[in-house]
């Protein structure tokens, strides 16, 4: 199943290759996760 990056903030720095940019993503949403799963 692919990712829906759409639901995501967009990312601070403009990144034009798209294995990179989706790369950026998923670290900055994992981070976001694992923060929130903390606060449980």
């Amino acid at each position: 199943m692919n990712a829906n990056f759409g639901i995501l903030p967009e990312l601070n720095e403009r990144i034009k290759d798209k294995k990179l940019r989706y790369e950026k993503l998923a670290e900055k949403s994992l981070s976001s996760l694992k923060e929130f799963v903390t606060k449980m």
